[in-house]
């Protein structure tokens, strides 16, 4: 079995990298909510392999991570994410512990909760980020964010179903040409004429039995 030394690989590259986010770290806080000290085999893997490479081939370069969502379930998947791609930056701060970490990065918060026997329990748990101009200040070091607005700089976005049933329905709402405008009002004309017709023959229709009646009734008295 070859070996990730005799392989000869010098970088890897890692996309979806939040299946790698349950890497295991020591932590006092082992009762915090929002906190999950037990990682992955996946994620260790991973781990060891990029700080061996750190270490022997490619310094400062060994992984290049690729996410649409770094952070999906907890506030820690974000130290664990700078532990794989910036672990010297957290050493030089004295931040690469978590729970020195979390005390300048994370608020906690205690809240009576309802426990499935019924009873309140107080839970502490993570909140929401602090000091998060510094924390950005680091992830952004190494880190290159980009948004929708930056990809239409170089990509075309293709147009959806729906709106191009939208705007074909629209092209055949609107006139052709001014001849088909004018045939098309030269038919409602003739339509208007073709009805005010009809409602004069139903008129005369209606009258008819009227003037009939009478020369029926003289006919019948000048039987006897």
């Amino acid at each position: 079995m070859l070996t990730i030394a005799e392989i000869g690989v010098d970088q890897l590259i890692v996309d979806e990298m939040q299946e790698f986010r349950k890497l295991s770290f020591a932590t006092n806080q082992t009762t915090l909510k929002g906190v999950d000290p037990d990682g992955s085999q996946r994620a260790w893997d991973l781990y060891v392999k990029t700080r061996y490479i750190d270490a022997t081939r490619n310094p400062g370069r060994a992984l290049i991570a690729a996410s649409g969502t770094p952070i999906t379930n907890s506030l820690a998947e974000l130290f664990t994410l700078q532990r794989f791609i910036q672990p010297d930056a957290l050493q030089e701060r004295g931040i690469q512990e978590f729970d020195a970490w979390a005390a300048n990065f994370g608020e906690t918060t205690t809240e009576l909760e309802l426990q499935p026997s019924g009873l309140y329990k107080p839970v502490t748990r993570f909140c929401e980020f602090v000091n998060v101009p510094d924390l950005m200040t680091i992830y952004r070091m190494s880190t290159d964010v980009v948004l929708k607005s930056d990809l239409r700089q170089y990509l075309r976005l293709p147009r959806s179903q729906a709106a191009g049933v939208r705007s074909s329905r629209r092209r055949r709402a609107r006139p052709s040409s001014p001849i088909s405008a004018s045939s098309r009002s030269a038919s409602r004309r003739s339509r208007r004429g073709r009805g005010s017709r009809r409602r004069a023959t139903t008129s005369c229709s209606r009258s008819s039995p009227t003037a009939a009646t009478p020369r029926s009734t003289s006919a019948s008295s000048a039987d006897p």
